[in-house]
């Protein structure tokens, strides 16, 4: 994945991602619960068959954009640490939560809260993906060098091989059935 030039703020890019079964990222530093597990015990299959080992489940916590130059901290639990993979939030747990995932024409996706009072996150879409809207601080902005979403964006102008981008070597498309949990 590091060996990819079009993918140099990818560590940066979190997606809602339709496809995967469980939460992931490659990123240790978001995480504000960890768990270690011992390395090569749960394995985290991607779409092409590549297998990479998850280093232990936690929280993670990301500052959300919203509309009118707003952000939120929003905790995202049962997160899998996995090294090398993208950072893949499932739709389908999400859902499982009962949170509203609404579809906006032109857009993206917004989602909401249990009782639809309350807007969580945004995901415009950018060449049939759907990257978080993330706002990062400090020294994670002098880290980057640009916004996650207008490098994404630059990136889908300039390369017809976006969904590359998204799933890189190690796609984590799908997560195997038989991991435990």
């Amino acid at each position: 994945m590091a060996s990819d030039p079009n993918a140099t703020n990818r560590g940066w890019d979190f997606y809602l991602d339709s496809a995967c079964s469980t939460h992931v990222t490659s990123r240790r530093d978001v995480f504000v619960e960890y768990t270690e597990i011992p390395e090569g015990k749960r394995p985290v299959k991607g779409s092409e068959g590549s297998v990479l080992f998850a280093r232990g489940p936690g929280n993670i916590k990301l500052r959300m954009r919203l509309p009118n130059n707003t952000s939120q901290d929003v905790t995202i639990r049962n997160v899998l640490y996995v090294p090398g993979s993208a950072n893949l939030i499932s739709q389908g747990m999400l859902m499982e939560l009962g949170l509203r995932i609404v579809p906006v024409n032109g857009y993206g996706v917004k989602i909401y809260n249990r009782n639809n009072t309350r807007l969580l996150a945004c995901a415009p879409q950018v060449a049939w993906m759907y990257p978080f809207d993330l706002v990062w601080t400090g020294r994670d902005v002098a880290r980057s060098g640009s916004s996650t979403l207008s490098a994404l964006k630059t990136t889908a102008q300039t390369n017809g091989g976006v969904a590359q981008l998204r799933l890189g070597p190690h796609s984590i498309a799908h997560l195997g059935s038989s991991l435990a949990t």
